[in-house]
């Protein structure tokens, strides 16, 4: 994922949590922006705004996730349980 996609990812959760985000220094913003992207570089853009929107959609407590439930929705994603027979 592109620095450039990051941002959109990062948009989608401003405009999700925006209290979270209410008054966030833009310096702040660009830093977070920067892990995110680094941490997500060899992941595709659409698998990742695809876990972040299975998060937003069965969020309950109202706050944007760490890295590392995305990555874990990744994880899931790629590797589905089978049905038991």
């Amino acid at each position: 994922m592109t620095l450039e996609e990051t941002g959109v990812i990062m948009d989608i959760f401003k405009a999700t949590y925006p209290q979270f985000y209410k008054g966030q220094p833009d310096k702040e913003r660009l830093k977070a922006t920067a892990l995110w992207a680094s941490m997500f570089a060899d992941d595709d853009f659409a698998v990742v705004a695809a876990a972040v929107k299975a998060f937003i959609a069965t969020d309950e407590k109202g706050y944007p996730p760490f890295i590392g439930i995305i990555k874990n929705k990744i994880s899931k994603m790629k590797s589905p349980r089978t049905s038991a027979r």
